[in-house]
């Protein structure tokens, strides 16, 4: 397949094994192109997400990434455009057209109490759909839980079938169900059409309206908004633009974790993204997000994993979201982005955050952590990261330093200096930092606490700890395993939704990319030839593989792959820091 980039003054080619694409509208929805998983097709936004359409086939030849829009040459040519702030997908074929259905949220795979209706009504054609329980997989029976409506600027002929569509992808990622009924609805001739789709009918026939009569303007108007983009390089264009993909313009401004299916705003994901916000110029976006965050600190002092009540979970915690969001916070005020009203709700809560934590989440100045609450939240019995982490440790000792410098309240101070003396004696042993107590196995942490508090240790005995680590976790490619390869536990493949090689084995592009960058601060001679293999590594996947344009969650620890989620919002944004980084002189 060959790979174009073309906007402006950027334009890139290659002949690549495969590449898929992710559009979307700003509005929390998207298209993904790969067929080969449920998470694949046209998704919209409605205060929760909504699957619609399963993908277009296609054989691929030739594909052109304009970002505003998508053009593929195979089979047939197409081209896929999503307005931004509109539910509504421009799509067009030299081939026929057959509209594919399954609509549901993206997490039911419930398979009865679908009803579809196919009718005509003034030149369109118009889907209804209705979801109801059944007594052989609900409590109730015949419920309506919601109704659906997609518009089409034609008319189609009805196909009204139901075919099995089998997800190789998911196979392959263990990811059930890896069938599933779908329905094919009705065909079109050849041509552009404009499909529109909302809760709502009236609304969704008003806005179907507005974008069938307005949608080459709109397409102007997002040409030019992408366009703005364009003072840096081809690589750094295609993160800002991939991490920018991912924000909701139109909602007060929010933050999707990642796309095809981390779709929520987890804080700590959230509020790592944020310096490269602030590197973009966002100040006050990041601003928002990360203040939108302080109203939900917890009884214990912590934050929780999702920022919106609705997506709080039960069963998963997060040990480390508080420390990240203040972190960040902290480089705002050193920036002067805080009015003093700003100041004082921070400092207030800061306090608040630490007095909890104190009685709560520490033991002997230690900072303390359940089984799966840290950022490698899967794992055995036994090696799920409980106790005392490196990263949490310095995450901790990062607010009593940013809770002194706001109040210059000596205790602040003196809590910094004994805790630090505290870490330095249970995880410093003048050649290994551990990474947890009482674990002596390497893992990238070591760079994760380097960067949250760097005077942890002197830049010469961060350069020993980096040194150990890496003879342990490195990996040919350019990337960091998330445990030492000789470990039992080591995966060297991506296992998918079993997490057998999600954080023992996988390699994350967020973490290599803050290794790099915290090679590049320690020590950019001795370790030059690790940063370069990092950052060509997270380059060529940005570029040429997986979504081509965007950054993955992870790869296999064998070969760069992109695997996992395959847009993903702190690997785009870290790996802005290190270009970052990388442009500044000696």
């Amino acid at each position: 397949m060959k790979i174009k980039f073309a906007l402006g003054n950027l334009s890139a080619e290659k002949e690549v094994d495969s590449g898929d694409f992710v559009l979307t509208n700003r509005l929390g929805g998207f298209f993904y192109s790969n067929p080969g998983t449920r998470y694949g097709g046209w998704f919209i936004f409605e205060g929760e997400m909504f699957k619609i359409l399963e993908g277009f086939s296609n054989v691929v030849s030739h594909f052109e990434n304009w970002f505003y829009q998508v053009n593929r040459k195979g089979r047939i040519l197409e081209e896929y455009y999503l307005p931004f702030g509109e539910n509504s997908l421009v799509y067009g074929s030299s081939g026929e057209i057959e509209l594919v259905l399954d609509i549901r949220k993206p997490f039911d795979n419930r398979t009865w109490g679908r009803n579809y209706e196919v009718f005509i009504e003034d030149g369109k054609t118009i889907i209804k759909f209705t979801k109801k329980t059944d007594k052989r997989e609900d409590k109730s029976d015949s419920e309506t839980e919601f109704e659906m409506f997609v518009v089409v600027n034609a008319v189609g002929e009805k196909i009204n079938k139901w075919i099995e569509k089998e997800y190789d992808l998911d196979k392959k990622r263990n990811s059930s169900p890896v069938a599933r009924h779908v329905y094919q609805a009705v065909k079109f001739k050849p041509g552009r059409y404009v499909i529109t789709a909302g809760l709502d009918k009236e609304r969704v026939l008003s806005r179907h309206k507005y974008v069938v009569e307005n949608w080459e303007i709109l397409r102007e108007k997002q040409k030019k908004y992408f366009e703005t983009f364009l003072e840096g390089n081809l690589t750094r264009f295609c993160a800002q633009t991939a991490l920018d993909s991912l924000i909701n313009h139109f909602d007060g401004k929010s933050m999707w974790a990642g796309l095809p299916w981390f779709f929520q705003e987890w804080t700590r994901d959230e509020a790592i993204s944020c310096r490269a916000l602030m590197i973009e110029g966002e100040f006050e976006l990041a601003k928002k997000l990360l203040l939108s965050h302080l109203d939900c600190i917890l009884e214990d002092g912590r934050l929780p994993n999702y920022h919106r009540e609705k997506y709080r979970t039960e069963y998963l915690e997060s040990a480390d979201a508080v420390g990240w969001v203040f972190l960040r916070l902290g480089e705002l005020i050193k920036l002067g982005k805080l009015d003093e009203k700003e100041l004082k709700f921070v400092k207030s809560k800061l306090v608040l955050a630490i007095e909890r934590l104190l009685t709560y989440r520490t033991k002997n100045k230690l900072a303390i952590n359940g089984v799966l609450e840290s950022w490698m939240d899967t794992g055995p019995k036994g090696y799920q990261r409980d106790g005392a982490c490196i990263e949490i440790q310095a995450l901790r000792l990062a607010m009593y330093k940013l809770a002194y410098e706001l109040t210059r309240d000596k205790k602040y101070q003196v809590m910094e200096k004994e805790m630090k003396e505290e870490v330095r004696q249970q995880f410093w042993d003048e050649e290994m930092l551990v990474d947890r107590v009482g674990d002596l196995t390497a893992r990238p942490n070591v760079f994760l606490a380097a960067y949250a508090y760097p005077d942890l240790l002197t830049k010469e005995e961060w350069v020993i700890a980096f040194e150990y680590v890496l003879e342990r976790i490195w990996l040919g490619w350019g990337g960091l395993s998330t445990i030492d390869f000789r470990s039992k536990l080591f995966v060297d493949e991506y296992s998918g939704e079993n997490n057998k090689s999600y954080h023992h084995g996988d390699s994350w592009f967020w973490v290599n990319n803050i290794a790099a960058l915290m090679m590049l601060r320690f020590d950019r001679v001795k370790f030059k030839d690790y940063i370069a293999k990092i950052f060509t590594a997270s380059q060529n996947e940005l570029l040429w593989s997986g979504v081509i344009g965007s950054c993955a969650e992870l790869s296999s620890a064998k070969e760069l792959r992109s695997e996992g989620c395959e847009l993903q919002a702190w690997s785009c944004a870290t790996f802005i820091e290190l270009i970052e980084e990388l442009s500044k002189k000696n």
